[in-house]
């Protein structure tokens, strides 16, 4: 017979400490967080190795052993605007600032608590450290033949490596998400079926589209016919961590971070093509210095990606307000990419270009993401 996935789900929940530390979480102690999920590709990765070749036995391997086993994996999701994708959000970055009745101007970097209620701004960015990264604890629910054949897996000590939002030229934003920990655990059927969640509906209406979105580069809107905007965080791998006496890693230690973002512009004029190159709209030779959008040069924000939801925050007097997303960076250098111009016969002209955040100003933000919901939670209170 064949099994569906129709009935799987996936939930995430937030530890204060690392397991095993003073704290001592357990799955008991945690309040899960459930979302659906187009693919969700997350389980425990086995460290099993072979036998070195031995004097005086044949040119095969004569044994095989495990050394070790950590969870990873990635889900991909339509991410909605509400308390989950602060949750991540929060995991993916490190920092974040909540205000209540509030919503948040970017540019005047002020909170508007007068004319509002029910709406609440959470900005999300780097830990003042700039590499300290909150615990997490996902599990996945995976049906059998029957409901009581159910099996599920439970991955303590996560961290999230990498989170990407895909941006189409006309529909819903999806999310990426990758994460990397240190213990698997597989409770038997009985607890599967038990587990319990603090969230039990999605709300579609939610979902950031890219319809009631722009892309803002150095104040300027830019007609985009598609886009990635991806946050890498670069841990130290299972197998340096690995120590005597433990078949887990020891740690998740962040090693680099950094944010890319991709766009294809749909050719309107050659100024922004040009300045790459040339490091001027009027220039006819290339430059080798790279042309970089920086916040406290042009009072603007570098890069501005906003994104709202075809629908509006219940319950919020003062006015309409969608749910909002909106990612912003203070010093970005650009690249074209894949080769430049593509000139394909009974086409539209695109470009592709590639942007790097580099470290900002003093008093910028290396990266700020703004989430506006009805959630009243502090996610940073969460993780303290």
């Amino acid at each position: 017979m064949t099994i569906t996935a129709q009935s799987s789900v996936f939930s995430l929940a937030v530890q204060s400490a690392k397991n095993g530390s003073a704290s001592n979480i357990t799955v008991g102690d945690l309040d899960w967080y459930r979302t659906r999920a187009p693919r969700i590709g997350i389980g425990t990765i086995q460290q099993q190795e072979t036998f070195p070749l031995e004097t005086g036995g044949p040119i095969v391997p004569t044994g095989s052993f495990k050394s070790g086993q950590y969870p990873a994996g990635d889900v991909e999701m339509i991410p909605r605007a509400e308390e989950f994708l602060g949750y991540l959000l929060y995991g993916a970055t490190g920092a974040c600032d909540t205000a209540e009745d509030s919503v948040y101007d970017s540019e005047a970097e002020t909170l508007d608590a007068a004319t509002y209620t029910g709406v609440n701004s959470h900005r999300f960015k780097f830990a003042a450290d700039g590499y300290t990264l909150p615990w997490l604890a996902t599990r996945v629910r995976v049906p059998g033949a029957t409901a009581g054949d159910v099996y599920g897996e439970v991955h303590q000590d996560m961290k999230i490596n990498s989170f990407r939002l895909n941006i189409p030229a006309a529909g819903l934003l999806g999310a990426s998400v990758g994460f990397q920990g240190l213990k698997s655990f597989y409770p038997n059927a009985t607890a599967v079926n038990a587990w319990t969640y603090e969230n039990t509906t999605e709300d579609s209406l939610s979902a950031p589209h890219s319809g009631k979105g722009q892309f803002l580069l150095g104040g300027d809107a830019y007609p985009i016919t598609g886009a990635s905007i991806e946050l890498v965080n670069n841990l130290s791998s299972p197998q340096q961590e690995m120590v005597v006496g433990s078949y887990h890693p020891d740690d998740a230690v962040s090693i680099s971070r950094a944010l890319q973002i991709r766009i294809v512009y749909k050719w309107e004029n050659p100024d922004f093509y040009r300045q790459l190159l040339t490091g001027s709209t009027s220039g006819t030779e290339w430059d080798s210095i790279p042309f970089l959008q920086d916040t406290a040069d042009a009072g603007a924000k570098a890069f501005e990606g906003v994104f709202q939801s075809p629908g509006n925050i219940p319950g919020v007097t003062g006015g309409d307000l969608p749910f909002e997303l909106k990612v912003v960076a203070n010093r970005v250098v650009w690249q074209i990419d894949r080769g430049g111009i593509e000139l394909q016969a009974g086409n539209i002209i695109q470009v592709p270009y590639v942007g790097t955040v580099l470290e900002p100003a003093a008093g910028e933000e290396y990266l700020e993401i703004y989430l506006q919901n009805a959630a009243t939670y502090d996610f940073a209170g969460v993780w303290s």
